[in-house]
């Protein structure tokens, strides 16, 4: 595995972490500021798995080839 799919996961794998203890402090606090942050968390992992995905399609060969 590449430098760079590996920080896609360790990206990926911080920003759960951030919107799990996020949405915890927020419904715990009652604050709407931090359960709004804990949705830009979650979106923030939906971001980074595309981008491990793009990662992965781009390290492919190219399946066709062109003349």
């Amino acid at each position: 595995m590449n430098l760079q799919k590996s920080a896609t996961i360790i990206a990926s794998v911080c920003a759960v972490f951030l919107a799990i203890v996020k949405f915890i402090v927020g419904l715990a606090s009652g604050s709407v500021a931090v359960l709004s942050s804990a949705i830009d968390s979650l979106l923030d992992c939906v971001i980074s798995g595309l981008n491990f995905l793009a990662l992965k399609k781009s390290s492919q060969g190219s399946s066709k080839e062109y003349n």
